[in-house]
């Protein structure tokens, strides 16, 4: 199921938990993105799922690339490209085996 985070002043973003995975999608393409305030949006994750200090976290970014974001507990650290435009590609690549995914999502139409 995936979910609408924001709070004021920053971006608006979906949250989708796959094979335990914490995956990041920007809400719009016109407002402001979740790689202009990672740091926050980390934050933000912490409020909404808990910790994620063990929790492996993915940004699809505006080039619909999938990206680790690295990060020590909830601060950013820098992003890891996968050069995959497939949520399961790149989790695949990621965890080196095929992913079972919970999501009923079609990211189809995105």
């Amino acid at each position: 199921m995936m979910t609408n985070y924001t709070a004021t002043g920053q971006p608006t973003y979906h949250v989708d938990i796959v094979d335990d995975v914490i995956v990041i999608f920007d809400a719009t393409p016109f407002s402001s993105t979740a790689t202009t305030d990672i740091a926050a949006v980390l934050v933000g994750l912490t409020t909404a799922v808990g910790d994620i200090s063990k929790r492996l976290v993915v940004y699809r970014d505006a080039t619909k690339s999938y990206d680790i974001v690295q990060h020590t507990g909830n601060r950013f650290t820098g992003f890891q490209p996968t050069n995959e435009t497939v949520l399961e590609a790149a989790l695949i690549k990621i965890r080196g085996h095929n992913v079972v995914l919970f999501s009923s999502i079609n990211r189809a139409s995105e």
